[in-house]
């Protein structure tokens, strides 16, 4: 009898544990994957010419640029940033009868800004070179008042290069043929007003032609190739050797701004 009370009492007690309710089993929050960022737009840099002090200086004899001028520029140095052309940021390259820093060392100094990087010093200078050299006019045709009317000397752009500067280095005939970036032509003409006379392209080199004709429809083209040549042939350039070209505080803060905005946001290099 005592054996089956033992029994007994077994089976109520197990009887009870399996009629007790089970606590409820939390759930894990479902894994939710965060938004993707929208992507960053080059019409941040541009803000940031157009909001510059480099946006409103009077250069002299020149007035102010055109405000593309500025805003193009600015996207041509954050592509610089991303991808440093070799030539533009060496520290030396030569001497001043070919380096346009080299030549221009003093008037850096002037400002305190000779610890700036080469990419930076060269493209404040080509700054103050295209207003000298076409106000800023992406579309300026050849100097009226030379006589370079063959295909590799005519001048063109807004930098007023031509195919005869090719000799500087190995890398400008081949830069100017495979050139594949961006143009950004439509930004460069904001403020300006091209006659029909810029557009004609002298001589008959097929090469040199298409040369003049690059370099007023592709102006970040024409400003890369000369930031190359600025550094390798200045004397190509005669506002630079008769050192009329401004080297001014208000492009190193505008380029400064850029560089500062590039290297927080380097994902903008996939849009330039």
């Amino acid at each position: 009898m005592k054996k089956i009370l033992i029994l007994l009492s077994i089976v109520f007690l197990f009887g009870c544990k399996e009629n007790q309710p089970t606590a409820p089993v939390e759930q894990a929050p479902e894994a939710t994957t965060p938004a993707p960022s929208p992507p960053l737009s080059s019409d941040a840099i541009s803000a940031i010419a157009s909001e510059s002090a480099a946006a409103r200086v009077n250069w002299k004899n020149r007035g102010v640029a055109p405000i593309g001028y500025v805003k193009g520029m600015a996207l041509a140095f954050a592509k610089e940033v991303c991808n440093p052309n070799p030539i533009v940021s060496a520290v030396a390259i030569g001497s001043s009868d070919k380096d346009v820093l080299k030549y221009y060392e003093s008037q850096i100094k002037e400002i305190k800004a000779e610890n700036l990087s080469s990419s930076m010093k060269t493209y404040v200078l080509l700054l103050g070179l295209g207003m000298r050299e076409s106000s800023g006019e992406y579309c300026t045709g050849r100097d009226g008042s030379a006589n370079n009317i063959q295909a590799d000397t005519a001048e063109g752009g807004i930098l007023q290069t031509s195919y005869d500067s090719r000799g500087a280095d190995p890398s400008l005939a081949p830069f100017f043929k495979n050139y594949s970036g961006k143009c950004n032509l439509e930004i460069f003409k904001e403020g300006v007003s091209c006659g029909t006379s810029y557009l004609k392209n002298w001589g008959t080199g097929a090469d040199g032609l298409a040369f003049q004709k690059k370099v007023k429809e592709c102006p970040s083209f024409a400003v890369e190739y000369a930031a190359i040549t600025t550094r390798k042939l200045r004397k190509h350039y005669g506002p630079i050797n008769r050192m009329e070209v401004e080297f001014r505080k208000e492009a190193v803060e505008l380029f400064t701004a850029v560089e500062m905005f590039v290297k927080k946001n380097p994902l903008i290099c996939s849009e330039l």
